[in-house]
């Protein structure tokens, strides 16, 4: 009887002891303010969910980057390194990118599979937008007659004031009214005021099929990518263009962080004009600056800089220039001045480099930005860095 008597007081002392236990543990929520256990408290500290943005090249992804800050994860496409006219995504790929909230590309054929890319995920209710639907404001048209007897003025054909002004110019509270614009269901209608079947038809107004573009390297246009050169990037003032309208689009999708994108666009807008700054500065020469390049990736300097540039290839790294096309191009070299051949860093080309070696050409490499090469990755590099470096390449071809 004693040793029951025993056990229940034992058994007593460890209910109480329990009791006491979560007694104190509440006790503690209680002066904290709390309604759980600290422990509990603790696990409900809970970070804003990022959003996730996918791009199909390099400088989106940096404007991008730039704008949305922390608020956003990019990703491009394209793998490091890889060739943004040829890059094909897999069907599997496209699909793990359902989950974005929205896709950016340039579009026009300047990425093999961005339409295609664009429809998959759209049925999955990804938005998307074609940087090519404002072309006409944000690209240049493309020459490729090369008629560098045009003025290179950069005071009349690239002023920044009057040109690319981010406050009056590119406003898109009045042209690209984004509550009819973007349609994302219903928020963001493009049904309305940038409807491209009637005021960009490229079937019908670009259709190189049925015209006959046989010019001077003119390369059959089997580049795709209509009357515009989609290679923005390389002139940082166009940058800011490009820059106004993703802003835009930025707020549409994030509106709660208006403010916060205003701020992050505007500093990112003096860091282009400051860039452009020292190219224009960098760049002041007397006489004609001629360039033999891969392919016509670099016509932006050209309008902005007097940069004048003569391709291997057309706008598309993947077409293949006639043998005329070619001959007449050696035939120039001498006349233009040409002692060098420019390459890629991102891309190889066995034409470009078998030129060299026949021509005896000095060989310079620039960067064309589509992607960051695995050295970019590594070394934390970013479009101004680049930028920077292509610099001094083109002095070091300049002195040459």
């Amino acid at each position: 009887m004693k040793l029951l008597k025993g056990f229940i007081f034992i058994t007593l002392l460890f209910i109480l002891a329990a009791c006491g236990g979560e007694a104190e543990e509440e006790t503690t929520a209680d002066e904290n303010g709390d309604t759980q256990s600290e422990e509990t408290a603790d696990e409900e500290v809970i970070e804003e969910e990022l959003g996730t943005i996918v791009t199909s090249l390099y400088p989106i992804e940096y404007i991008i980057s730039e704008i949305a800050g922390d608020l956003v994860d990019v990703e491009t496409v394209i793998p490091p390194g890889a060739d943004a006219h040829v890059y094909e995504p897999s069907t599997r790929e496209m699909i793990e990118l359902a989950d974005s909230d929205a896709f950016f590309y340039i579009g026009e054929g300047m990425e093999v599979f961005a339409e295609t890319m664009a429809n998959t995920i759209e049925d999955e209710g990804v938005y998307t937008l074609a940087l090519s639907k404002y072309e006409e404001e944000l690209f240049m048209e493309y020459d490729d007659d090369h008629g560098h007897d045009h003025d290179h003025g950069h005071e009349d054909d690239h002023n920044h004031e009057d040109d690319h002004s981010h406050e009056d110019d590119h406003s898109h509270e009045d042209d690209h009214s984004h509550e009819d614009d973007h349609n994302h269901e219903d928020d963001h209608s493009h049904e309305d005021d940038h409807s491209h079947e009637d005021d960009h038809n490229h079937e019908d107004d670009h259709n190189h099929e049925d015209e006959d573009h046989d010019h001077d390297h003119g390369h059959d246009h089997d580049h795709d990518h209509g009357d515009y050169d989609p290679h923005f990037w390389l002139d940082p003032s166009r940058m800011i263009a490009v820059g106004q309208v993703i802003l835009d689009e930025l707020k549409d999708i994030y509106p709660d962080h208006a403010d916060l994108l205003e701020e992050n666009y505007e500093q990112f807008a003096n860091n282009m004009l400051e860039l452009d700054t020292t190219f224009q500065e960098a760049l002041t020469v007397d006489e004609d600056v001629n360039l033999l390049v891969a392919h016509e990736a670099f016509g932006y300097w050209e309008q902005a800089y007097g940069i004048n540039q003569y391709g291997i290839r057309g706008l598309s790294s993947s077409q293949e220039p006639s043998q005329r096309e070619l001959q007449e191009l050696f035939e120039s070299l001498d006349d233009l001045n040409i002692h060098h051949v420019i390459l890629e860093k991102n891309r190889e080309d066995r034409l470009a480099q078998t030129i060299a070696d026949e021509f005896d050409l000095a060989v310079y490499e620039l960067h064309n930005l589509e992607t960051l090469t695995e050295e970019d990755i590594e070394n934390d590099k970013d479009y101004i860095d680049i930028m920077l470096e292509n610099l001094d390449i083109l002095l070091e071809t300049i002195e040459e």
